[in-house]
C-alpha cells in the first residue's frame, strides 16, 4: 500500500488520539494538529507522526497549517477534524469557519481528491444540514468527499470516521454505498 497522508485536527483529544493509533498502525503517515504544542508533541512522538499548531476556531491557522503540510508532503489525501463537533455551537458563525476550514482543506487536495470528516453538533437545523450538503456536493464533483459524522459515544465516531477514511475514494453517492452512508455523502446518520 502506498502510504496515505491524513491530517488530524484535535490530534490529542480523545478521538483525535484514537483515530491517529488505529491509522498509523494501517500504515498512514498523519500530520497531528491541535492547539497545545506540548501536549500534541506527545501524542505525535508516541506514533511517530508529524504534527502542526493551529487552532480550529481560526480558519486562517488552519490555512497557514495545510499550506505547510502540502509544502511538506506534496498530497493530503485525508483530513480529520475531532475537535469535538465542529458545529458545536450551531451559530452562523461557527457554520461559516467550519465551512471556510473545508473549504481550505478542499482546496489542498484540488487535482487529487480527498476525504474529509467531521463531526455535527446534537441538533443540526435545516438550514446547517443544506449549508453542509451543498458543500459536500459542490467538492464531490472536484473528488473531494465530505462527511459529517452525529456526534456519540467516542468509540462510535473514531469507528465512522476510521471506516469512511480507510475506504478510499470507492465511495459514489450513486454507485455504491458509503460507510454509515446518510445524505449521500454528506451525512452519516446514527
Amino acid at each position: 500500500m502506498d502510504s496515505k497522508t491524513i491530517v488530524i485536527f484535535g490530534g490529542y483529544g480523545t478521538v483525535g488520539c484514537e483515530l491517529a493509533k488505529r491509522l498509523t498502525a494501517k500504515g498512514f503517515s498523519l500530520i497531528l494538529c491541535a492547539r497545545n504544542e506540548y501536549q500534541l508533541s506527545l501524542v505525535a512522538d508516541s506514533l511517530d507522526a508529524s504534527y502542526c499548531i493551529a487552532d480550529v476556531s481560526d480558519p486562517e491557522q488552519v490555512l497557514a497549517c495545510i499550506e505547510g503540510i502540502r509544502e511538506r508532503f506534496s498530497k493530503i489525501d485525508g483530513i480529520a477534524f475531532c475537535v469535538g463537533s465542529a458545529l458545536r455551537n450551531p451559530s452562523r458563525l461557527a457554520i461559516k469557519r467550519t465551512l471556510t476550514c473545508i473549504r481550505h482543506s478542499a482546496n489542498a487536495m484540488e487535482g487529487g481528491g480527498g476525504l474529509i470528516t467531521f463531526t455535527m453538533c446534537e441538533s443540526p437545523d435545516e438550514d446547517m444540514k443544506m449549508l453542509i450538503k451543498s458543500a459536500a456536493t459542490l467538492y464531490e464533483k472536484r473528488n473531494i468527499l465530505v462527511r459529517a459524522i452525529d456526534p456519540g459515544p467516542a468509540d462510535e465516531v473514531v469507528d465512522k470516521m476510521e471506516k469512511f477514511l480507510t475506504s478510499g475514494f470507492k465511495c459514489s453517492s450513486e454507485d455504491s454505498p458509503c460507510p454509515d452512508q446518510g445524505f449521500k455523502s454528506s451525512f452519516c446518520e446514527k
